[in-house]
């Protein structure tokens, strides 16, 4: 899995705001926090050998602030097709999971790209996994599936806090048995989530 960050900025001496050096970190998830690095997304996922793409995101905040529209820009500009699956909530919910397999099936993809913060990392893996599996996808968090095969996962990363991005875990609830279950391999770990800068750009001068 990779995971991109891109903030850029933190407190200085005297409480005064100071430049972030940019920087690449490998756990073995290859992590890039780099000032704009939504705007190259495309280099990355075609450097990962991919060329169609399902865009996983949630709701209002990625579309308000443009991060989506630069993330969709520059996976065209690189000549990488995508496919939007939109509407992760928190608690991401094996339905759009479900929903998320069937398109990534009908349209050829070839990696999951989140755009956004755990919740929408815990539904690309689900659906990563889940994708080549002739069962139900919930089978995984059932235990009556051992995880083979996974399309790879990149992430834009839209908070700092989200920890699913470094993790070999997802949680994904159940509405109709009213239930929440973990799966975990270290096979779909996020291959380079990227942390963007300038929308994430401050931290707190106290905690």
């Amino acid at each position: 899995l990779e995971w991109f960050h891109t903030a850029t900025r933190a407190d200085g001496p005297n409480g005064r705001q100071s430049a972030m050096n940019d920087f690449v970190f490998q756990s073995p998830t290859r992590f890039v926090f780099s000032r704009g690095y939504a705007d190259r997304i495309g280099g990355e996922v075609t450097a990962l050998g991919a060329k169609r793409a399902l865009l996983v995101y949630g709701g209002g905040s990625v579309v308000r602030t443009g991060l989506l529209a630069r993330v969709t820009a520059s996976l065209e500009a690189a000549g990488v097709g995508y496919v939007e699956l939109g509407g992760v909530r928190p608690n991401p919910e094996v339905g759009l999971v479900r929903k998320g397999i069937e398109l990534a099936r009908r349209e050829h993809v070839d990696l999951v790209l989140a755009v956004g913060g755990g919740s929408v990392i815990d539904t690309s893996k689900a659906i990563a996994f889940g994708t080549s599996y002739q069962g139900d996808v919930w089978d995984f968090f059932m235990r009556k599936a051992t995880i083979g095969a996974c399309l790879p996962i990149a992430c834009v990363l839209t908070i700092p806090a989200a920890g699913s991005e470094a993790s070999g875990s997802c949680v994904i609830s159940n509405e109709r048995r009213a239930s929440t279950a973990t799966c975990s391999a270290r096979a779909w770990r996020c291959s380079t989530p990227r942390s963007r800068s300038r929308c994430r750009s401050t931290r707190p001068r106290r905690a």
